[in-house]
């Protein structure tokens, strides 16, 4: 498992610090600036595996912790993305809402008038509301209809199941 710990400028520094150093040898530091150096003086004298592992183990660390930087950098462009979008639909949600509030108080006002109209007709709501004086019977009632082209007559209204019409 990775430590999670966060190491600051100054712990990085000491642990580097604390990686042996090669001392120049006496005669390079007789060589003057404008000599250069021969391929064999030029080649570092290569490290010990014991200076090498530390800093291994701190490049790891710090790979990791930049790629989770990078991780966290891309989810915070992806969320800010998201910010903007839902700030973009917030400022529109008022108007849309607003319009559906209009439309659905000018449908009530549309249901209210037509249900008073309704209201106001001869014979509405009867099959709920007639009772009979005579025998008590609730909602059988029935009015005669005439066809306005031909004439004919006709009952139209509530009858008990078992009763014929006329």
């Amino acid at each position: 498992m990775v430590n999670e710990k966060m190491i600051s400028q100054a712990e990085i520094d000491a642990m580097v610090a604390a990686v042996p150093k090669k001392e120049a040898a006496p005669a390079e530091a007789e060589k003057p600036d404008h000599a250069h150096p021969t391929p064999q003086e030029a080649s570092p004298t290569p490290a010990s595996p014991d200076e090498i592992e530390p800093l291994h183990a701190i490049v790891a660390d710090l790979a990791q912790r930049l790629a989770k930087i990078e991780a966290a950098m891309g989810n915070l462009d992806q969320l800010q993305k998201t910010v903007v979008e839902a700030n973009a639909i917030i400022r529109q949600q008022p108007q849309d809402f607003q319009a559906v509030v209009n439309q659905l108080q000018e449908f009530s006002a549309q249901v209210e008038d037509i249900s008073a109209k309704l209201r106001s007709t001869l014979g509405y709501n009867i099959g709920d509301i007639f009772r009979c004086n005579s025998c008590d019977s609730k909602g059988l009632v029935a009015i005669r209809v005439k066809c306005t082209e031909c004439g004919q007559e006709n009952w139209w209204g509530w009858w008990h199941n078992d009763i014929n019409i006329p």
